[in-house]
């Protein structure tokens, strides 16, 4: 308060100064004073609530009273205002925002400057380094926030690519075997050979290769399935390069990688769309932890990410090594390679170019070709229909057939994945097809009764179906050195009484039994029960792991015409593993299937036994085993034989 009119000095002429901060003078001129403040500055008057009172009483005239070319730009400091705050999530982010707002609506521009560092700070403590400036920092910020959406949305494109072409693969490999096919079969056609084919119980397409009898069917057959190869080649190289770039985008941690730059301009671009404020206002978002799919409501400045699960996919796209594909109709006669070369040189050597890409394809396709051997064409018609090989002409087979295609009920499958598992194994159903073991064994063994045995708790004769459910509940009386019980392992401690209860139940559907066997346990789950037969089907179980074998197992009852029956246990299956196939080929001196043979014919026997000793009238079958002789398949392999001599041993 500076209040002139009540000063001792004011009566007279002065020169004043007031401490640097500009200059006035002062001029009596009959009771009227004359006023200069010329070019006074404010800005150095830091901390300082200024005011100027003139107080000149009544009849006061204020003449030329000058306050020209006064500086008061930042003249005083902004009252205390609150700093931005992190709390790392949507709360935090929404109270920082009202907070800008009401900075802004105060025009605190002190305060907006001092928040740039507030910032910067918090991103040096997040990113664990220091930065020189607030721009230096948010832009490294942009690019680990964007490295960070590159390592979690790739991971999806990564594994469709990988899927897709680990399909294609698949597929390749089966058009490949066709081929390998024909060409064997041309190879006979050229020879002459047209009514003594070697590969007779081979097929292309449900069609057998002794029903190709001419050149221009092979010819046919041969086009539509090198279409089909160049297809899936071509889909295969390509998912194949994208699957490898969007896998080593997984992996990129510099931040000068092409990737990551061209998405932090993405974010650069979008933060420069705002005026300063807005553009705080976004940072302490990001800072605050709000990253897509997280955003705040409508109204708000969300963070962006630019690399989105399709970004990253187009980019591996648009970025794959691997360059085009031979078999790409960007190389086919009169397409764009050859209208390029036709616009550089002539027809002739255009076509020449063409013709060479022409030339690769055809190698490309032999290098494939001659990788298959006869045992992988073996090998995929076994997973085709296991019985092809086989040739069998005999009654089992499409009883065997009817085994091989058995799938457990939902309702045993909805069981089985509700049980707990352990570390090391899972309860799971071990199909035929899964099976590693090339031997595929079918057997039957059965016991023909002409009359049936006495019930001994009650001295009548049996029914069939009472017989049958005998044996089922006094399995362990007809088998030797291997034990069949319910299930009790601790994997919960319920399990073994319902396993129980249910095995002895009148509907054994879904009891999992656990069989000790001789060097190697295994578990078996009632997937199908009727009163003239049961299906075993092998399993993967806790404390057992997997049975030695794969495949489903039938114990029932037939009657023939004549009025007796057929007591018998039926199986289709592999051995799980080359390692243990290789081991029973050993001790089996050359039968992998050994064990299981000695087993069902004990089982054969003791069941004749029985019916003979109890009332009965029975007598035993001469066992049927069918399964390849891997011998015959060398010789064939060779040329030695033709494929027809596979069959029954």
């Amino acid at each position: 308060m500076f209040g002139l009119s009540q000063h001792s000095m004011f009566a007279q002429n002065w020169n004043f100064n007031w401490g640097g901060i500009g200059s006035g003078s002062s001029t009596e001129t009959n009771s009227i004073f004359n006023f200069n403040f010329n070019n006074i500055d404010f800005s150095n008057l830091s901390g300082a609530n200024f005011n100027i009172n003139i107080n000149l009483g009544t009849n006061t005239n204020f003449g030329n009273f000058d306050f020209s070319n006064i500086n008061i730009n930042n003249c005083c400091v902004e009252q205390p205002f609150e700093d931005i705050s992190f709390g790392y999530d949507i709360g935090a982010a929404l109270a920082a925002s009202a907070l800008i707002q009401e900075a802004r609506d105060r025009d605190l521009n002190q305060w907006f400057d001092r928040q740039h560092t507030v910032l910067k700070e918090e991103i040096e403590r997040q990113l664990g380094q220091s930065f020189s400036d607030y721009n230096d920092a948010r832009n490294t910020y942009f690019k680990f926030h964007e490295r960070i959406g590159i390592h979690g949305n790739h991971i999806p494109i990564e594994n469709k690519y990988n899927t897709r072409r680990l399909d294609e693969e698949n597929k390749r490999s089966i058009s490949v075997r066709n081929l390998k096919l024909l060409r064997l079969r041309e190879n006979e056609l050229r020879t002459g050979n047209i009514n003594n084919s070697s590969y007779g119980n081979f097929s292309y397409n449900g069609t057998s290769l002794d029903q190709v009898q001419s050149l221009s069917q092979l010819q046919s057959l041969w086009r539509n399935e090198y279409s089909t190869f160049s297809n899936v080649q071509l889909r295969y190289h390509n998912d194949y390069y994208t699957y490898l770039k969007i896998r080593s985008i997984g992996y990129i941690t510099n931040y000068n990688d092409p990737l990551v730059v061209s998405l932090f301009n993405k974010q650069l671009a979008n933060y420069n769309r705002y005026d300063r404020w807005k553009q705080l206002d976004l940072m302490q978002a990001y800072l605050n932890k709000i990253r897509p799919p997280l955003a705040l409501p409508s109204g708000y400045i969300s963070p962006k990410l630019y690399a989105t699960p399709q970004y990253l996919e187009n980019y591996a796209i648009s970025h794959k090594g691997g360059g085009r594909s031979v078999f790409d109709s960007y190389y086919n006669m009169y397409g764009p390679f050859y209208q390029i070369w036709l616009a550089r040189e002539d027809r002739q050597e255009a076509r020449s170019q063409v013709n060479r890409y022409i030339r690769l394809r055809k190698n490309e396709l032999n290098n494939l070709l001659n990788e298959v051997s006869l045992e992988d064409l073996i090998e995929q018609q076994l997973e085709e229909n296991p019985f092809l090989l086989l040739d069998i002409d005999c009654n089992q087979i499409e009883k065997w057939q009817t085994l091989a295609q058995h799938t457990a009920p939902q309702s045993v499958q909805d069981k089985i994945n509700n049980l707990p598992s352990s570390i090391t194994n899972d309860f799971e159903i071990q199909a035929l097809s899964d099976a590693s073991g090339t031997a595929v064994n079918m057997d039957y063994f059965s016991v023909n009764i002409t009359d049936l045995p006495d019930d001994p708790n009650t001295n009548e004769p049996f029914t069939a179906d009472g017989f049958l459910d005998f044996l089922r509940l006094n399995f362990n009386d007809f088998v030797e050195d291997t034990s069949f019980d319910p299930y009790c392992e601790d994997v919960q401690p319920s399990i073994c009484e319902q396993e129980t209860d249910l095995w002895n139940s009148d509907n054994p559907l879904g009891a999992i039994i656990y069989i000790d066997i001789p060097f190697d346990d295994g578990v078996v789950v009632c997937s199908e029960y009727t009163n003239s037969y049961w299906y075993f089907m092998t399993m993967n179980a806790p404390f057992a792991g997997n049975h030695p074998v794969s495949g489903t197992r039938q114990f029932g009852y037939e009657q023939g015409l004549d009025g007796s029956y057929n007591f018998f246990v039926r199986g289709v299956d592999r051995v799980d593993s080359n390692i243990i196939e290789n081991v029973a080929y050993f001790r089996g001196l050359g039968n992998p299937f050994f064990g299981s043979d000695a087993l069902w014919e004990g089982f054969q026997t003791k069941i004749d036994t029985f019916v003979n000793n109890n009332g009965g009238s029975s007598s035993k079958n001469t066992p049927v085993t069918n399964r390849p002789d891997w011998n015959k398949v060398e010789q064939v392999l060779n040329g030695e034989l033709p494929i027809s001599e596979l069959g029954c041993n």
